[in-house]
């Protein structure tokens, strides 16, 4: 991907340091870490769980994890590991899931990836015609909203009230 975008986030921050941001290859924002709002809206239309937060610029997306199954690196330190209840041997190390990395004192803990992950959205990322198409999909319950079952803080560009009237005709 790493096609060049204005992430909104840096430019209202005014942080141009770096240079402008960039869509990385795993479809996020390299300014901010949002997915794309193609993602996003794929994602909704799944039907992927939605979780609200107390943010009305950010929502978070429970989605497939493409890599369920698969070892990655959750933790590393380096040097090794102890505490002041057992002494920190290789072997030790190991039995806890420790392994060594690499040269001098690097240890890794890896484990199995999980069947989901959590991604964030930045409603930042959307354009007005993004804005309308979540606001249609959120009037016609099309999206699945984790507990409690409705955004904390309405997203920035949403305002709830009262239905409007149709027109009635003679």
């Amino acid at each position: 991907m790493t096609a060049e975008t204005i992430c909104p986030r840096q430019k209202a921050d005014g942080f141009y340091l770096g240079g402008p941001a960039t869509w990385r290859d795993n479809g996020t924002c390299s300014y901010c870490g949002s997915m794309t709002p193609e993602r996003f809206f794929e994602c909704v239309e799944a039907g992927n769980e939605l979780v609200p937060t107390d943010k009305n610029y950010k929502v978070y997306v429970r989605h497939p994890n493409p890599l369920a199954g698969q070892m990655t690196i959750r933790s590393s330190a380096n040097f090794q590991v102890a505490s002041d209840w057992i002494e920190a041997t290789p072997e030790v190390c190991e039995q806890y899931g420790w392994k060594p990395y690499g040269d001098g004192p690097h240890w890794v803990n890896p484990s199995p990836e999980g069947p989901t992950e959590t991604s964030k959205f930045y409603f930042y990322h959307l354009d007005e015609a993004g804005m309308h198409r979540f606001i249609e999909l959120l009037n016609g319950k099309r999206m699945k909203l984790a507990y409690p079952g409705h955004f904390y803080v309405p997203p920035f560009f949403v305002r709830f009230g009262a239905p409007a009237e149709t027109a009635k005709t003679p």
